[in-house]
């Protein structure tokens, strides 16, 4: 139940003063990078650069990268740090080529946006592979990362459940965070992103949970924990999974054809809440999910549930697993499941 996790480069001297930086793949590493006219050129530019609360990082609209980028610096509880766009045209592309990596990836870092951006990672075989990937490793509490408006696609990291060396395609997918205890996070955002053939979660939310730091610690989960407005087409594993957190929203998304690509006989579902207390499920349209083992359902609450879950305004349709399941093991005996005002048609096997 955690990722193995790739160690921290070298962080580079801080910048002098918060500013605005381009990069164009017509650019210059050598230029100042803070204009249009003198934009650097590279990923490792961004890569080696640790930037100040209040910078901006604006990626020209068209251009294509290849390779990972892993920006550093923090911002505060005043200023963001904002990975952007500038220009016009398609968004732009950046292209992991299949690394054992994320293509854009956080670590240790909080007050982040990232903004606007198209990422894919895929060559066949089972490896460590994310679109967009939040890690935290130190402990502490990673505040407002918003995750914003990026298309997510192509990304193959691990088909099926765990292989003899351990690793499980519970731990790779499209959007992912993963924050170690004994640290959790407040104030996270996914909104807005079109995530589709992914080969692992799609979007994943992963903090406390049952197996380290003395077991599950209701008080440790992570809180204002938002995913909204967001497309997830075709995954192998589940659409949209939120483990450890307390009271998440998830609110007018739309998760399709979960399972779809899955090969193997694996449980899924296209919407589960999990280790986690309390939560608010509103206004999602989920579909056409696939029963690859057991579950297959639209909604799933289930596993260490704590207080009242709520399932409201939904539109749940040809989910081969049925509408909804509850399975509220090893959790608080009083938990609740509360689902009212949803619309159900054509979904199999139960509710």
């Amino acid at each position: 139940t955690s990722a193995t996790l790739v160690s921290v480069p070298a962080i580079a001297a801080p910048l002098a003063s918060a500013a605005d930086y381009y990069v164009d793949p017509a650019g210059n590493d050598s230029a100042s990078g803070t204009s249009a006219a003198t934009p650097w050129k590279t990923l490792a530019k961004v890569n080696s650069t640790t930037f100040l609360p209040g910078d901006n990082i604006l990626f020209k609209k068209g251009g294509t990268w290849t390779g990972s980028l892993w920006p550093k610096g923090s911002g505060n509880s005043s200023n963001q740090i904002t990975l952007g766009t500038y220009g016009s045209g398609a968004k732009p592309l950046i292209d992991a080529q299949g690394a054992e990596t994320a293509v854009i990836k956080l670590s240790n870092h909080e007050y982040w946006t990232i903004d606007g951006f198209e990422v894919t990672n895929w060559v066949t075989g089972n490896s460590m592979r994310w679109g967009i990937r939040v890690e935290a490793t130190d402990g502490q509490v990673k505040h407002r990362i918003r995750i914003l408006n990026n298309t997510v696609r192509d990304i193959y990291g691990i088909m099926g459940m765990p292989e003899s060396n351990g690793t499980t395609g519970y731990w790779v997918g499209g959007i992912y965070f993963q924050i170690s205890e004994p640290g959790r996070a407040d104030e996270v955002l996914i909104e807005g992103n079109f995530v589709t053939n992914i080969i692992g979660e799609a979007i994943c939310f992963w903090a406390e949970d049952e197996n380290s730091g003395g077991g599950m610690n209701y008080a440790n989960c992570s809180t204002n924990v938002v995913v909204r407005k967001n497309t997830v087409l075709r995954t192998s594993g589940d659409g949209i999974l939120l483990l450890g957190t307390d009271n998440e929203l998830a609110e007018y998304n739309e998760v399709g054809y979960v399972s779809e690509l899955q090969t193997q006989s694996v449980n899924t579902a296209a919407a589960w809440p999990t280790r986690h207390k309390g939560g608010l499920w509103q206004y999602n349209h989920v579909h056409h999910t696939r029963r690859k083992g057991n579950d297959g359902t639209a909604f799933d609450n289930d596993g260490f549930t704590n207080g009242t879950t709520i399932f409201q305004h939904n539109v749940s349709h040809d989910n081969e697993g049925g509408f909804i399941m509850e399975y509220t093991w090893c959790g608080d005996i009083f938990a609740k499941t509360i689902a009212r005002y949803n619309i159900s048609w054509n979904d199999s096997r139960i509710v």
